[in-house]
């Protein structure tokens, strides 16, 4: 997920937050949420690539249930129940560590099986004047930073992988040519509502080039 936050003061908090029923396990800017507890198995792994400077902290816990600006609101009769196993007590903090106006967050996810003690899979930022991304388990997803809509660009995926789902967004409408270590891959159309291609393809330097806006 990429989101961008622009505010007109600079000393404004802004953070990126995950909410969860079990405490969080962080370690640097990688957090792990378990849900195997009442019969569940599940596991969600974030990796935060964006702000490169954040700080990801655990918030909850008792005494500080849903906890926001200091105040916990552990009460679960505000969701017309007496209890419930499904509220979410926790959550994950992303923060900047310097305050500027603008601050991008870009984290990469991925689920299984909690029991698994499999090791964590790595996500690869991918980063470029105008766009942000990541490579994780065989995919690839790219954002624009900015407004307008792009109609060219260039990045490069490391790896020795030969077969990636890539994901592209925030393209103008149209038609355009993939191209791959200086040979055209594949041709894809972006439309005006969706903005985004998708193709499979192997690791290496892309450039990705509107060939019609009409198309």
């Amino acid at each position: 997920t990429m989101d961008k936050i622009t505010s007109s003061n600079k000393n404004f908090d802004k953070y990126w937050i995950m909410h969860s029923q079990q405490q969080p396990e962080i370690n640097g800017k990688i957090s792990v949420i378990k849900r195997d507890t009442e019969g569940y198995n599940g596991m969600l792994v974030n990796q935060t690539l964006y702000p490169s400077n954040a700080t990801v902290t655990a918030v909850g816990g008792e005494g500080h249930e849903n906890e926001f600006n200091g105040v916990a609101l552990p009460d679960p009769s505000r969701f017309g129940k007496t209890s419930c196993e499904e509220i979410s007590t926790w959550r994950i903090d992303v923060r900047p560590s310097v305050k500027t106006e603008t601050d991008y967050f870009l984290n990469a996810m991925y689920v299984g099986d909690a029991d698994k003690n499999l090791p964590i899979q790595n996500a690869e930022l991918i980063e470029t004047d105008s766009m942000l991304g990541a490579k994780l388990l065989g995919r690839v997803a790219m954002f624009a930073k900015d407004a307008p809509k792009l109609t060219s660009q260039t990045f490069t995926v490391n790896g020795d992988d030969s077969a990636l789902s890539f994901v592209i967004t925030g393209l103008d409408k149209g038609s355009y040519d993939v191209s791959v270590n200086g040979s055209s891959l594949t041709s894809q159309i972006a439309t005006e509502e969706g903005g985004a291609i998708y193709f499979t393809g192997p690791a290496g330097e892309y450039t990705i080039s509107r060939t019609d806006e009409n198309a």
